[in-house]
């Protein structure tokens, strides 16, 4: 998901041996047609140990790593990205300021820059912390505010897949701007964590979630009373039931596209939406949706898989079959799909009364809005909640609008308006009267 995040967002900076001091920030713009961009660039030196980061606060987008570097006779050359190089940074130093050009690797997409050493711009510090649940152990990073405590806190939660903490860095910044201690940590298996998120359902996810919310109230800085979770996606099911196992604990949450129907609904949505996206006609999402209903099944009971091969094969030589994107699973490889397709978070929905913030977009391919919105009415109607749901037009699942194409930087920035609602709303139902 980050990469759609980032579209075009490489604008970046510096580091290599012999340039920095051993600790350093760089701050500057990026230029391109007339227009500017900010960036931020951490870089740090210990021996042959060489670290660092890029940020780009005009997109939220923090924390993408340093993770190649070049100096020569003609200059410095910096790569900075995820599993791959993304971004790639050239130029020279001069004293305190640093100028070149960066290219975003994916679409060619070029700017000049410069950058001017700088101190911490900041309004927080970051420490590195482990926390525990069960025999996993879980690396992460706190963001605390460099004002007087005790501040409130939040746990940033995963969506599916793989996630590192680095992902999470622009919400951390945005919260601990708030005045909140912030903690974003590795998935199980990813990064520093140990375990596999393959390997088990929603509930260790959560308590996973609890582990590192235990972490926030225990300390000195923090008030364990106004500790809460964000997340996006996946964390829509996995931060209710959080809240069911600690109710006492999670004092509010903010969620991110966060389904209320089943995990087996939302999954025949992302695949659905595609062919009525498409002008498919009703007969066509028909049998589309009867080979998901069979998938489901297979999944879940092991029953039925010879059929939904049969029915695979008659359909993939038709015209609708490349839209629809499917792959047929074979049975034995369904496990972690088990784990999680049976799942429905209403009834957990309906128990627990935590405040919570529910943010959609109008454009999301990934999950319903319609259908969530309409079972938190529901509930809502049926028992009150201290429940706010907002809907963002044009936005996507991850609240980001598309770029203007003419824009010297076709960013793909968040919708206008989101920001602004969580900081609102956190002023409402977290911050008030202290």
């Amino acid at each position: 998901m980050i990469r759609s995040l980032v579209y075009a967002a490489c604008l970046a900076c510096v580091a290599t041996a012999g340039a920095f001091a051993e600790e350093q920030h760089w701050t500057g713009k990026l230029a391109r047609e007339g227009d500017t961009f900010s960036i931020h660039v951490y870089v740090k030196e210990d021996g042959a140990d060489r670290r660092g980061h890029l940020n780009l606060p005009d997109v939220h987008l923090f924390g993408v790593p340093l993770i190649d570097a070049d100096a020569g006779r003609e200059g410095v050359r910096l790569g900075f990205g995820g599993d791959s190089v993304d971004f790639w940074i050239e130029g020279t130093i001069d004293g305190d300021t640093f100028t070149g050009t960066y290219t975003y690797v994916p679409q060619n997409f070029a700017a000049t820059f410069t950058l001017k050493a700088t101190d911490d711009p900041r309004p927080y510090a970051t420490e590195e912390v482990t926390f525990a649940n069960d025999d996993v152990t879980l690396a992460g990073t706190v963001f605390r505010p460099n004002t007087p405590g005790p501040h409130p806190g939040i746990v940033l939660i995963h969506g599916s897949g793989d996630n590192e903490r680095w992902w999470r860095f622009g919400h951390a910044d945005f919260f601990a701007r708030q005045g909140f201690v912030v903690l974003a940590f590795d998935k199980r298996g990813n990064g520093g964590s140990t375990g596999n998120w393959r390997l088990v359902g929603f509930e260790p996810l959560a308590r996973d979630g609890l582990a590192g919310l235990l972490l926030l109230q225990s300390r000195p800085d923090v008030d364990p009373k106004r500790v809460g979770f964000w997340g996006i996606s996946q964390a829509g099911w996995i931060m209710p039931l959080a809240a069911s196992i600690a109710p006492d604990d999670v004092a509010f949450i903010v969620t991110t596209s966060g389904a209320t129907v089943s995990v087996a609904e939302e999954v025949k949505f992302d695949y659905i939406v595609r062919l009525r996206d498409a002008g498919y006609p009703a007969d066509v999402i028909e049998r589309a949706d009867h080979i998901l209903n069979l998938d489901h099944r297979v999944t879940m009971t092991g029953e039925g898989y010879d059929e939904l091969r049969e029915l695979v094969k008659a359909a993939r030589e038709e015209p609708w079959w490349r839209t629809f994107e499917y792959s047929l699973t074979p049975a034995r490889a369904r496990a972690f799909p088990r784990l999680i397709e049976g799942f429905d978070p209403r009834s957990i929905l309906e128990e627990i009364d935590t405040p919570i913030l529910w943010m959609y977009g109008e454009e999301d391919k990934s999950v319903e809005p319609s259908k969530s919105i309409a079972i938190l009415n529901e509930i809502m109607a049926a028992d009150p909640k201290p429940w706010t749901i907002k809907t963002f037009p044009r936005a996507d699942h991850g609240l980001r609008v598309p770029p203007d194409p003419n824009a010297p930087f076709p960013l793909r920035n968040y919708a206008p308006g989101h920001w602004e609602t969580i900081a609102a709303w956190l002023r409402e139902n977290v911050l008030a009267g202290t």
